[in-house]
């Protein structure tokens, strides 16, 4: 074996950790200047450095289905609001306009099965 081998051998006593992997990433993504926070390029998408390891976490357990929805917002920026949006525009054709549930019902109450806490992902 010539040196460069025995340099790039991993030993499992050598073994990375899955942070210092994930330390080792961020490190050697491109950068860029956001407007409070830096952003960085990951899969041709700027984020913030603390949003990225959440981002990968969902990559890693999520399992997505055919039938998923995704919606995302920061909290306290109408989330709930949104919710209902979507629930309305989900459900359009089971409801007229004057039975709608939520004419009746809270907001959250038709949002649960919405939140991530149903999908394990708390």
């Amino acid at each position: 074996h010539s040196e460069a081998m025995e340099g790039s051998e991993t030993r499992p006593s050598e073994a990375v950790s899955p942070k210092t992997h994930t330390e080792n990433l961020l490190a050697t993504l491109p950068k860029r200047e956001g407007w409070s926070t830096p952003l960085l390029l990951y899969n041709n998408c700027w984020i913030r450095p603390h949003c990225l390891k959440d981002a990968m976490a969902v990559q890693d357990k999520l399992k997505p289905r055919p039938d998923d929805i995704i919606l995302a917002a920061h909290p306290k920026c109408g989330t709930t609001w949104l919710k209902a949006l979507l629930f309305t525009v989900l459900n359009r054709p089971r409801y007229t306009f004057t039975d709608h549930p939520l004419l009746t019902e809270s907001q959250r109450s038709q949002s649960k099965p919405a939140n991530k806490a149903s999908r394990g992902l708390s």
